[in-house]
């Protein structure tokens, strides 16, 4: 793959760079931002809202178990990038 773009493998994204030593690099780092971002954005005052009307009473009962699924898998896929990029989460 060397010249060509980087593509993110997961959303077929053209990631802005070009492919070769430092191209993995750049994806871990691009992934930890946006991870971050999604973690930041539902840590927030809105999202919590939501959750908490949710834990009120949803008439989907297999709703509360499946977002508080997601919000495991996000919080590990947040620790990936920080190990592979050799710092913390």
């Amino acid at each position: 793959m060397m010249g060509g773009r980087a593509k993110c493998a997961v959303c077929d994204l053209n990631l802005g760079f070009e492919a070769g030593p430092m191209a993995e690099v750049e994806f871990w780092r691009a992934r930890n931002a946006l991870l971050g971002s999604l973690h930041e954005q539902l840590s927030q005052a809105p999202a919590r809202r939501v959750l908490a009307a949710v834990e009120a009473g949803s008439a989907d009962r297999g709703l509360l178990p499946a977002f508080q699924t997601l919000l495991a898998d996000l919080q590990k896929a947040r620790c990936l990038p920080g190990d592979i990029l050799g710092r913390g989460s």
